[in-house]
Formats: C-alpha cells, sequence, structure tokens
C-alpha cells in the first residue's frame, strides 16, 4: 500500500500557530535516518516519547521540520526518514530500513512511540508490520510502545507508478516514466509485486491497535478519499478507534500546509492523553 510524490509545494513555509522552539538539534543515526532531540542534547536520556515521522518520496528533513518541531515542542524526541525509489523496487530494503527504525527507537528507550507517516511512508510503516510479525521475539516491545498511529495522505498499491513519476519534471518526463514504471511493474507482478500485494494486505489487516488518526482530501488524486475510507472501515470493524480529518479541496499531503490550523489542532486534539 501506498505511494507518494515530491510536491512542488513541499519546499513552501509553513505559516501556522505552533510554537517552535529555539534549538533545531539533528543528527544522522543510521542510513537516511535523522534523530531530533527535544532538548538540543545529541542523544535521550530514555523514557521520553519518539516520535517516527515518515516523509513522502524523496522528502527532506527541511520539509518535515514543522512536524519534527510540533512534536520536539511537546517534549518528545523525533526520528525522520524519507522513502526513496529502492524501498519501492526492491522492497526486502523497505523492510530493512523499518528494522534499522525499530532499532535505534528501542535504543532510546522511549516510554512511547508516535507513528506519523505521509504518503509512501504508509507502505514502509506496512512493511514494518510484517516484519513484526515475522520476528516477534525481537520487535514485540516495539510493537507494544505504540501509543498513536498518524497517516497523511497514504495511496494504496496500485498508485504506485503515477506516485513515483510525480518526483520527476517536466510534466512530459512525468509521462515518459509513469509508462514505464507500469510496464516493469506489469512484467514483475509475480516478483516485486507479491511484495506490494502483500505490504496493502498487511496495513488493511494491521494488528497494532494504537488508536489512528487520518488527514485525507477529497481533491486528492494519488490517495484517493474512497481507498482511505476502504482501510478505515476495515480498522474500525477490528476495533481500532480512527479518528479521520478530511479535507475537501487541499491536493496530495497539502493539508497541514494550507489549513495549518485546522490540521495542528486536530493533532492536539488527538494525541491529548495519548
Amino acid at each position: 500500500m501506498f505511494v507518494s510524490r515530491v510536491s512542488r509545494h513541499a519546499t513552501m513555509s509553513f505559516k501556522h500557530s505552533v510554537r517552535y522552539g529555539s534549538g533545531f538539534n539533528t543528527q544522522p543515526i543510521g542510513e537516511n535516518l535523522m534523530f531530533h532531540s527535544s532538548d538540543g542534547a545529541d542523544s535521550s536520556d530514555g523514557d521520553r516519547p519518539v516520535a517516527v515521522v515518515t516523509g513522502w518520496m524523496g522528502s527532506k528533513t527541511s520539509q518535515l521540520k514543522p512536524y519534527i518541531r510540533y512534536y520536539n515542542d511537546k517534549g518528545m524526541d523525533a526520528i525522520s526518514l524519507a522513502v526513496g525509489p529502492a524501498h519501492i523496487l526492491f522492497p526486502h530494503k523497505a523492510q530493512e530500513q523499518m528494522e534499522q527504525v525499530m532499532s535505534e527507537v528501542l535504543k532510546k528507550s522511549p516510554s512511547k512511540v508516535i507513528i506519523h507517516q505521509f504518503s509512501m511512508g504508509g507502505y514502509l510503516y506496512s512493511q514494518l508490520l510484517r516484519v513484526m510479525a515475522r520476528k516477534p521475539e525481537e520487535y514485540k516491545v516495539f510493537g507494544d510502545k505504540i501509543a498513536a498511529q498518524i497517516f497523511d495522505s497514504p495511496p494504496d498499491v496500485h498508485g504506485i507508478a503515477y506516485g513515483i513519476s510525480r518526483g520527476f519534471k517536466p510534466a512530459f518526463v512525468q509521462d515518459i516514466v509513469k509508462g514505464g514504471l507500469d510496464l516493469v511493474l506489469k512484467l514483475m507482478e509475480n516478483g516485486i509485486g507479491v511484495e506490494h500485494r502483500a505490504a496493502s494486505k498487511q496495513m488493511h489487516e494491521n494488528y497494532i491497535t494504537a488508536p489512528s488518526l487520518w488527514f485525507y482530501s477529497r481533491a486528492d488524486v494519488i490517495a484517493p478519499a474512497k481507498d482511505c475510507e476502504v482501510v478505515i472501515k476495515r480498522w474500525r470493524e477490528n476495533n481500532i478507534e480512527v479518528e479521520a480529518c478530511v479535507f475537501e479541496n487541499t491536493k496530495h499531503i497539502q493539508h497541514g500546509r494550507i489549513e495549518p490550523d485546522r490540521y495542528f489542532g486536530a493533532l492536539d486534539s488527538f494525541l491529548k492523553n495519548k
């Protein structure tokens, strides 16, 4: 499940009411992983919550900064990462990446874990679920610490080619890339396609029962509202508490930028007492 694009809007500044602290201490802790301390220290002393913030395809730390600082200002450390084409074309790399995420989080001995995934980040989360199911003796403790599952515009598996192609410019190149990827994915339908479908199935059948918040838009052509609502319905049937913040006109992963007060207000309300 789940794919994203690099949006031309993503580099634009956020103007909202979230208070930012003066420091933004960031350090690499592994391949494609950054640690952001809530108190400016180079490492966590443990017992603080940790937010795992996974950006969209090719996202940069600077683009995720408003969300990371949101958690830092609430006294939470954060670990961020970006999604790359290799995670899609080589699903085992996605699982290896998420094993590294879980290992780094557990090193911090957090009191709880908040998951916040943008677009393709949902696909990486589904691979994380698969790893936990395969290695419960190692990662059950991680699952037990998940206190909230937050998703922003997560497309399903059929959006892979379209989503990756949106990261290219100009427009005619996007069409070429999409056509090429459609062909490759069709030819590999019984290869990596099996892995993609298994990831989607795992997301639909999520066994983590922590409360969840979904942000999505009825104007999003990459993560259609109806696809999000299929998963939400399934989760609710499985007794997962799900809240939805639905936008009418915002494009893919633009909700926090366009309507920041509503977006971060929904986060505040949802995370209260979590």
